[in-house]
């Protein structure tokens, strides 16, 4: 983002929701969630889609908690939850239950 700065373009949200879905993609979601965290600092807000992206790594990569976080934050900033949204917190309390099954049947 620095050079894009320095470049003289000024991100937008669309940018960074761009950007930290492929952070996501690559598995690196402490760089994704760096970025989300500059982007709140500099006054921008998450749209519904931003959110959606976020929610839908965090438990796609297991972190249902920190999906969680996300959606809360998300509706108390009055940003209405859609489909996706619930697609995504369902993939992720699906893998959740996998896992339990898993960590019961092989102990």
């Amino acid at each position: 983002m620095r050079r894009i700065t320095e470049s003289g373009f000024f991100p937008d949200c669309i940018s960074y929701s761009t950007i930290i879905n492929e952070l996501c993609k690559m598995g690196d979601t402490n760089k994704a969630f760096e970025l989300w965290n500059e982007m709140l600092f500099k006054g921008l807000k998450p749209d519904i889609v931003a959110y959606n992206i976020l929610i839908r790594w965090c438990s796609i990569h297991g972190e249902f908690s920190k999906a969680l976080g996300i959606y809360n934050d998300m509706v108390k900033n009055g940003v209405q939850p859609n489909w996706d949204t619930c697609r995504a917190l369902f993939v992720g309390t699906s893998l959740m239950t996998r896992k339990g099954k898993t960590l019961l049947l092989t102990t």
